[in-house]
């Protein structure tokens, strides 16, 4: 009988015999129930931007790079372009501007919000008055800055996201 429990896991009980094609077997059940373990254990946001600016987009590609398990996976300049980019790729963090190019990040809130209620969305913007972040939070914004001056703020909110979603499967 061998048992092992890796990091927080519950402890695994497997009954073996000295027999080397039982013991292989149960080398390799160890190696898939530890990438198994590893896998659950260190969960990764995947997020997109959606921003008109390509500046936005480089000075958040550098700061979120600096985060762990914080991966940007694309960047979408327009509604159509983050419509495309969430039917093809999981994510679990949406960071929207309200401004796109002759376009309303609101309604893009709304329907991420109908089509993937699991994914948070963060607002970014600067165009930041009360009734944008009211509307926003009405319409399940996770959270809302304001671009200028909240920029810092970001990162904390994203590791938030990571520490209290440790289960979660991108959407």
């Amino acid at each position: 009988m061998h048992t092992f429990r890796i990091d927080n896991s519950p402890l695994i009980v497997v009954k073996t015999t000295t027999s080397f094609i039982q013991d292989h077997l149960y080398l390799k059940f160890n190696i898939v129930v530890t990438l198994a373990i590893q896998y659950l254990t260190k969960m990764q946001l995947h997020v997109l931007l959606i921003d008109a600016s390509e500046t936005i987009f480089q000075h958040l590609n550098r700061m979120i790079q600096k985060l762990k398990n914080i991966h940007l996976m694309g960047h979408a300049f327009t509604i159509f372009e983050a419509k495309n980019f969430l039917k093809k790729e999981t994510l679990n963090v949406v960071i929207l501007d309200v401004d796109l190019k002759e376009e309303n990040g609101i309604d893009l809130l709304s329907f991420i919000n109908s089509n993937k209620p699991l994914i948070k969305v963060i607002i970014f913007s600067n165009n930041s008055n009360s009734f944008y972040r009211k509307k926003c939070k009405s319409l399940g914004a996770y959270a809302f800055f304001d671009k200028s001056y909240e920029f810092d703020k970001l990162p904390d909110c994203l590791e938030e996201i990571l520490q209290n979603n440790k289960n979660a499967k991108p959407q």
